[in-house]
């Protein structure tokens, strides 16, 4: 495995920590939110499944991609 693939695993395996963290926050934020009746909260909660949605059209259009490619060896494009 090449430097590329390297860091391109990397940086997908950053993003499925990323989702995860999203998901906790948005429950946490939510649920205290509710509990408190407090509108920044809800709000915070609102804003992070904007942000979890985001990142998983991230991860779903990085995966397409690699369906795409699978029959080609992926490269970096080269630098201009």
């Amino acid at each position: 495995m090449d430097a590329a693939h390297a860091d391109a695993r990397r940086g997908v395996r950053l993003e499925q920590i990323s989702v995860l963290w999203i998901v906790v926050e948005a429950i946490v934020s939510l649920g205290a939110g509710i509990a408190a009746a407090s509108l920044l909260l809800t709000a915070f909660g609102i804003d992070s499944l904007i942000e979890l949605g985001s990142a998983v059209v991230l991860l779903a259009g990085r995966s397409r991609w690699r369906r795409r490619r699978r029959s080609e060896p992926w490269s970096p494009s080269p630098p201009r």
